[in-house]
């Protein structure tokens, strides 16, 4: 069984995802901790038009 939240294994900016859907992939769906790589993530997806088969998703808290 995998751990809920495995450390070191983030998507980073969707690169494999965004190879992915190259290769005729419906959607992706990428998980990272890093608020900036996510932000970078949905920004790289809009600039290549498929950010409608994207969905990011950032595993963070901001602080209060």
């Amino acid at each position: 069984m995998f751990p809920l939240f495995p450390r070191g294994n983030g998507s980073g900016i969707g690169a494999i995802g965004f190879e992915l859907l190259e290769d005729d992939a419906a959607r992706t769906v990428s998980v990272d901790a890093s608020p900036a790589y996510v932000s970078a993530s949905q920004a790289k997806a809009t600039r290549r038009g498929v950010a409608d088969h994207c969905l990011e998703i950032a595993l963070y808290k901001r602080a209060d």
